[in-house]
């Protein structure tokens, strides 16, 4: 047998305590328990909190910077945000007390900056003194200030220098500006005091002249400088523009800038006189469309079996056809301008009334009653099978059924538009032989009045007829 080996020793393990580490080798740690949820530590969490603090004095920094810019170095400006230290708190209380005074001191310097309230467009507003090409205006809420402390809303203008921020009196032009929310509304009720149409009329026009502004390289400032006008109406006259279209755009600027509480330079004298010297070298040109004659009517209503699609499709059209005729009917107060359009403006089914020997259709709105008064307008039996629009409404709802909603609709319950009538009667005109050159969707209004002047009604049962309140019907009757 050989020698023994010397036995080894081991260090005395401490009761309660753990085995001492090796030497030179990884220290032992317990295995992890399986499907045990990870904790994040004491230490990730003060990482996380010191990117939250870090993020909020990049933010605090950026902020200084711009107002510095902006108003020049103020002493004592400096952000800190961190309250005095009146006692001893521990590291969480501290963390606290530093964040809530980061987060007030930028809220602080994002309001007093205007980065809280944006508004989507800005404008250049010019003072009365000002020359027409000078676009600074240091004084640009003073007129606002007087109407409530605040600037009016901005007109969309793409084409206005890019907006910055707004501090004080006397910043940059092109600044954007707090909109407070009893200016939008105000706003808002000022557009809805014209007709839908006329609004979208406007708003067209004024990107019109915008889009000029930008073309030639004039100064984008409010309210528009008499020049300026000037030499838009030079523009749209080059364009062929009759003296009553030039006359709309000069409205629809004057009503823009008047909504935001701007002076209007569309009354200027050279302005006015412009319009009456081209007014004196070229006439009004007399309207070219034709009337609808229940003749060339009753032609075209016989060719709607070859037009229309289906045997529903025919007595749709003849029923909105005769509706259109012999109640002098603008086609906005019958049909929808478009698939998408408005509809509650426009004749519904619960709007008609029929009766032994009429029909009445309750007229909700027309151009000469925006606010929705209402007028009832009676439908009489006509002696000719062919041309009485009792036989064709009662024809027309007997195939139609009681579905709510407009009033001439499709088969499948979509809304017949202005152009889809058109379209229809207009290929019957060509069917029937009808020249149909100076033939629109008002030919029938227009042939309405003719026709009754033509029977012997008076000025005043014309009027009634077409609901008129003026002489304008004078200018429909052929």
């Amino acid at each position: 047998m050989g020698p023994k080996k010397a036995p080894v020793k081991k260090a005395p393990v401490k009761k309660g305590g753990k085995a001492p580490a090796k030497k030179g080798g990884k220290p032992t740690r317990p295995p992890k328990r399986p499907n045990a949820p990870a904790e994040s530590s004491s230490d990730d969490e003060g990482d996380l909190e010191l990117g939250a603090i870090r993020a909020f004095i990049a933010r605090l920094q950026a902020l200084e910077r711009q107002r510095t810019t902006l108003e020049g170095d103020e002493a004592g400006g400096g952000p800190s945000g961190v309250p005095p230290h009146a006692k001893k708190s521990n590291r969480a209380e501290k963390k606290a007390k530093l964040m809530q005074g980061f987060a007030d001191r930028l809220a602080a310097l994002e309001a007093a900056a205007g980065t809280a309230h944006e508004e989507p467009a800005g404008i250049t507003t010019q003072p009365a003194d000002s020359g027409p090409g000078d676009g600074r205006d240091d004084n640009a809420c003073s007129r606002g200030a007087e109407r409530g402390g605040r600037c009016p809303v901005s007109l969309p203008d793409a084409a206005l220098p890019e907006a910055g921020t707004w501090s004080r009196q006397g910043a940059r032009a092109g600044a954007r500006m707090v909109v407070e929310p009893w200016d939008v509304e105000a706003f808002r009720a000022i557009q809805a005091s014209i007709a839908p149409r006329t609004r979208v009329a406007y708003d067209k026009r004024v990107r019109a002249f915008l889009q000029f502004r930008a073309q030639v390289g004039l100064v984008h400032v409010w309210p528009v400088p008499p020049e300026q006008l000037m030499q838009y109406l030079v523009h749209l006259r080059a364009q062929g523009l009759a003296v009553s279209t030039m006359a709309g755009h000069l409205a629809a600027l004057a009503f823009f800038g008047k909504a935001r509480g701007l002076p209007d330079h569309s009354g200027d004298f050279r302005v006015r006189r412009m319009l009456e010297g081209w007014a004196r070298e070229t006439p009004m040109q007399p309207d070219r469309r034709r009337p609808v004659t229940p003749e060339a009517l009753q032609l075209a209503l016989r060719q709607l079996a070859g037009v229309c699609a289906s045997p529903y499709e025919k007595v749709l059209f003849r029923a909105a056809a005769l509706v259109a005729f012999f109640g002098a009917f603008r086609v906005g107060e019958m049909f929808p301008r478009s698939r998408r359009g408005p509809t509650s403006r426009v004749l519904q089914f619960s709007d008609l009334t029929v009766g032994a020997s009429r029909v009445v259709l309750h007229l909700r709105f027309s151009k000469t009653d925006q606010r929705g008064k209402g007028q009832s307008v009676a439908l009489h039996a006509a002696g000719d099978p062919g041309l009485c629009p009792v036989r064709a409404l009662e024809d027309y709802t007997e195939a139609r059924g009681s579905a709510m909603g407009c009033l001439f609709i499709h088969a499948n319950g979509c809304h017949v538009t202005q152009f889809q009538f058109w379209a229809v009667m207009r290929r019957a005109f060509v069917a029937a032989g009808v020249p149909t050159q100076d033939l629109a969707p008002h030919s029938f209004r227009i042939g309405a009045a003719s026709m009754a002047a033509r029977m012997g009604y008076s000025g005043p049962e014309i009027r009634r007829l077409g609901r008129w309140r003026s002489a304008a019907y004078r200018r429909y009757v052929r």
